[in-house]
Order: structure tokens, then C-alpha cells, then sequence
């Protein structure tokens, strides 16, 4: 067998991963799977028992010695700690250009031309026309600051979850070369190996982070390097027959000065995401010293930042749609957290949410974070008693879970998996919520039915600065009003609410203001008919 490195950490044994440390030492070759996540070390069940740290297990430093799966530990290794050249990292880049679904890109007079390269089409193919009519696919963004670990996230859900032999695309993790750059530009789209072959597959865009200014992403440098002596971006390359091309100007956007990548990041993609997507999930990296006392553990300094950035990033969205069916759900994933000693009552998901939302209680209605969207519902006879309720107006739900980090090379892969696999379950949980709100609204759109809202879309907000976009419009746009009296009545009650905002709702309209017009149409039709009875 090949030699490679089973333990996560630089102190790794070079021995066979699959021998046992201790008895190879004594000249005794004995299979084992598992090892020691502290120690370090592949052993036998018989060497782990004659081994005194796992006598009295004590904390080094306050992470339990665990046994752990080697093909797990490998696994997030090199999910977590990728061993590679600048070559090998490009050519990874070069492959991870197939899954960018959209971004903001030039023309060739350095105009803003928004792009969508065809790959949610592309997904779809895969599918037969006749399954499409059924298939509910769901939308599951990620999003958070540069740097946070996005990326990381959705590569160890699509490898800790994939229990088959296919491979699927996964994102390209940043190195710490990198750690100052963002990683991936634009939006990417992941297919849930898990979910992928059912009627309900879901779907993970990886959004470019946020706050990395308009410094171009690694990916869209080795992007721009990679031309043929024509000019033309390799990124034709890996194109398939499916897959078609849509560039759109950006007709709002000054070409003299357009606004740059972090305009992009910050409000457009925003605008696309928050629509669509049926869960959120937002990444928030929770590095921080080494905690010897539970009693010492609070929020990181940024909980307030983290709550303002989901109510900014919401607010730009929510500014520019109206009529959305169903709010996203969303989930705050505080990646590395390195307390790692804690119990697991700790690393329980309703556990975390309350941690981190009580601390901020006290001050919730002084703090200048978060008045003005205070202001603006209550406004509206919104009652906002809490932070929680207050980004309950813009999100379905909100929940915690946090992800363990690595301390000085030495981590918990056990914790880890199971923690992924508590966010799958949260990510399921809360799209199965939005799909059966979608459809008891009516609202729940088949997979070919979502991309026709999507191109409406696209074009609505590369024409559109401040125009919202309207789900009912779009619904028109797809399903146009048939010519005949129920259509004509439709049309004009949504253009009564169009020239009367605010006053009165669908029913409303029909009782004050159509009933004696609808009443003298069907009167007219009959006396035009001469319908026999009486009316």
C-alpha cells in the first residue's frame, strides 16, 4: 500500500495509515481503522487500551482523545488542510470555472455585462423532460465575509454526505497563501450528491464573499490568464452541448465608472439570492483562544456584526422584490469554533442559537446597528420585542450551529462529521418547511418553471436599478392572463393594487370595489346570451 499521512496534524507518522503505529514499532505488522485524533497515531485496539493518555483521557489541550475512522480523519484533512503546489491550485481553479452559474463580468468596451453561463439548465438536463414536471429543486445559498470558510462548508457537505462512488464538483477551499483574497468569484452552484437523484434535489450556490473590497478573486485572475492566443477564455472549454450563454448589459450601471466587485457581492447578487433561494446560510468565522472554563465562554465580539450583516444583506434584497411567496429560513454557521473541550450539550443546535442571540437582549433597542430596521417595521405596526423577532421579518426561521476548528493542527473529526451532519439535517429540515409553504401558497415551482422565473429575473435586475422585481409579474411573464372574463377581472384587480399601495388587500378589492362590477358583467353577458331562468 501506498504511504501516505493518516493524522490530521504536521506531527503525522509516516507509517502504513492502516498499521498499527505502536506494534509496527515492535516489528508486528497489525491492521487497525481507527486512530488517535491527539495522539496522533493509527493503533490497535489492543495498543489503544495500553496507552496511558487514553487510560485517564486527559484533556491536551481540553480535546479528548477520540477514536476516529481513518478514512473520515483523511477525508477532512485534506478538506481542511490542503496540501498543494500554485500549479495544482490553478488547475483546480481552471476545472471549478465549470460550476460558475452567474456574476458580473465586461464586455469587450469594458462595459458592465451581467452573465449567466446556463448551469442550473445545464443541472436540469440531466433530468427527462417528463421527471422536470415534478421535480422541486431547492435553492440553498451560502454567504458570509471573505475569508469565513463558505467554501469549506459546502465541500465537506457534498463529500461527508456523498456515501456513493460518483464524484461530484466541489469548491475549491482556500489556502492560507490566499488568506487575505477572496477565493471564488462570483456564484457557484454544488449538486447534494444526497438529494440529487429524488424529485427534491437541492442545489448549493456559493456566493463570492463579502467585504473583500474590489480585489478580483484567485479564481478570476487564473480566469483572465487562461486565454487562448485569440483572446478566448479557456472557460469555453468545459462547456457541454446543454449549457447556453447569457450576457446581459447592466443598462443602469454607468460604463465610465461602474460600480465595482463589492456593489456585486454586496447588492446585485443579493437581489437573486434572497429571491430564490429557500434557505440561507450564512457563514460567520468563530476563531478565538482557548477556553479552559465553560463559565468563560460568551459571543465573539462580532455577534452584533453578524446580526447586522444578515439584516443588511436581507434588507437590500427585500427592498428590490415584492410579492415573494415565502421568506428564506436561515442558518448562522459560526465556523472554526475552537472550543473544542466543551461537552455536547454545547454543540447543540438549540443550545447555540440561544447562546448567541441572549447576550444581545439587553441592548437591542439602544444599539444603532440595528435601529433603523427597528424603525422600519415597527412603522408598519410591526411589534419587535427582540432581536430574533426582528429578523424574524426577514427570515422564516433562524438557527445556529457551529462547526469545529482545528488547534494547532490537532481537532476533533468525529465532532466535526457529526456537526456537518447536524447542519445537513438543518439545511433539509428547513427546505422541506419552505417547500410546503411554497405549495400550500400555490407558489411551488417545478424545475423548468424556476429557470423561466430566474431568466425573468436576470433580466429584470440588469434593467432595473430600484424597480422591484414582482413575483406576480414574473407570473405573468411565464403564465400570460388569458383573454377571456376571469383573466380580465385578474388583470384589473392587480391594477387597482398597483395605483392603490398599501389599500386594500385581494379580498378587499373584490368586495369593495369589482363586486357590483363583476355583478353587472355577468347580468350583461346574460341578457346578451338571453340565458334562460332566473339570475
Amino acid at each position: 500500500m501506498a504511504q501516505q499521512e493518516p493524522h490530521i496534524g504536521n506531527n503525522a507518522s509516516t507509517t502504513d495509515p492502516y498499521k498499527c503505529t505502536a506494534c509496527h514499532a515492535d516489528g508486528i505488522d497489525t491492521s487497525c481503522q481507527t486512530l488517535c485524533n491527539v495522539c496522533r497515531l493509527s493503533l490497535c485496539d489492543k495498543c489503544w487500551d495500553n496507552c496511558l493518555p487514553h487510560r485517564i483521557n486527559p484533556p491536551s489541550p481540553g480535546i479528548p482523545h477520540e477514536k476516529t475512522n481513518i478514512g473520515i480523519a483523511n477525508k477532512i484533512r485534506d478538506i481542511l488542510q490542503p496540501k498543494r503546489s500554485d500549479a495544482e491550485e490553478e488547475e483546480l481553479h481552471r476545472t471549478d470555472e465549470c460550476t460558475t452559474w452567474f456574476g458580473v463580468d465586461k464586455d469587450e468596451n469594458d462595459g458592465p455585462v451581467f452573465q449567466d453561463y446556463g448551469l442550473y439548465a445545464e443541472i436540469m438536463a440531466e433530468f427527462v423532460p417528463e421527471k422536470r414536471r415534478d421535480l422541486h429543486p431547492g435553492l440553498i445559498s451560502f454567504v458570509g465575509q471573505t475569508g469565513a470558510g463558505k467554501s469549506t462548508i459546502v465541500r465537506l457537505l457534498v463529500e461527508l454526505r456523498n456515501s456513493g462512488n460518483q464524484e461530484y464538483p466541489t469548491p475549491v477551499v482556500g489556502s492560507v497563501r490566499g488568506a487575505n483574497r477572496p477565493t471564488s468569484g462570483d456564484v457557484h452552484l454544488y449538486i447534494d450528491p444526497q438529494s440529487f437523484k429524488t424529485q427534491t434535489p437541492m442545489l448549493y450556490a456559493d456566493c463570492e464573499g463579502l467585504g473583500g473590497g474590489d480585489i478580483q478573486p484567485i479564481s478570476l485572475r487564473v480566469r483572465d490568464q487562461s486565454k487562448d492566443p485569440t483572446g478566448v477564455s479557456l472557460y469555453s472549454r468545459c462547456r457541454s452541448k446543454y449549457k447556453k450563454f447569457n450576457k446581459r448589459k447592466i443598462t443602469w450601471m454607468d460604463s465610465e465608472t461602474p460600480p465595482g466587485r463589492e456593489f456585486a457581492v454586496g447588492d446585485l447578487y443579493p437581489r437573486f439570492l434572497y429571491t430564490f433561494s429557500d434557505v440561507i446560510v450564512f457563514v460567520q468565522e468563530n476563531t478565538r483562544r482557548e477556553i479552559k472554563n465553560r463559565a468563560d465562554l460568551q459571543p465573539p465580539r462580532t455577534t452584533d456584526s453578524v446580526i447586522e450583516m444578515l439584516l443588511k444583506w436581507a434588507n437590500s434584497a427585500l427592498e428590490t422584490s415584492s410579492n415573494q411567496p415565502v421568506l428564506p429560513h436561515a442558518i448562522i454557521t459560526l465556523n472554526k469554533s475552537s472550543e473544542n473541550g466543551c461537552d455536547a450539550g454545547w454543540w447543540d443546535t438549540n443550545n447555540a442559537t440561544k447562546w448567541l442571540f441572549n447576550p444581545l437582549e439587553g441592548q437591542f433597542y439602544s444599539n444603532p446597528k440595528f435601529s433603523r430596521y427597528l424603525r422600519f417595521w415597527t412603522e408598519r405596526g410591526k411589534k419587535i420585542d427582540s432581536i430574533h423577532d426582528l429578523l424574524l421579518c426577514y427570515y422564516a426561521s433562524i438557527r445556529v450551529v457551529r462547526i469545529p476548528a482545528l488547534v494547532d493542527g490537532i481537532g476533533r473529526p468525529n465532532l466535526l462529521k457529526a456537526q456537518v451532519d447536524g447542519l445537513y439535517m438543518e439545511i433539509s429540515s428547513a427546505n422541506r418547511e419552505s417547500r410546503h409553504n411554497k405549495r400550500s401558497l400555490r407558489m411551488l415551482l417545478s424545475a423548468d418553471q424556476l429557470h423561466s422565473y430566474l431568466q425573468y429575473a436576470f433580466d429584470h435586475f440588469s434593467s432595473n436599478k430600484d424597480t422591484p422585481f414582482d413575483f406576480v409579474q414574473a407570473s405573468f411573464a411565464n403564465n400570460p392572463i388569458p383573454q377571456d372574463f376571469g383573466g380580465n377581472i385578474l388583470k384589473l384587480a392587480i391594477n387597482i393594487r398597483d395605483v392603490r399601495p398599501g389599500e386594500p388587500d385581494g379580498p378587499g378589492i373584490f368586495m369593495r370595489d369589482l363586486s357590483p362590477i363583476v355583478a353587472s358583467c355577468i347580468m350583461l353577458d346574460s341578457a346578451r346570451h338571453k340565458t334562460l331562468g332566473e339570475p
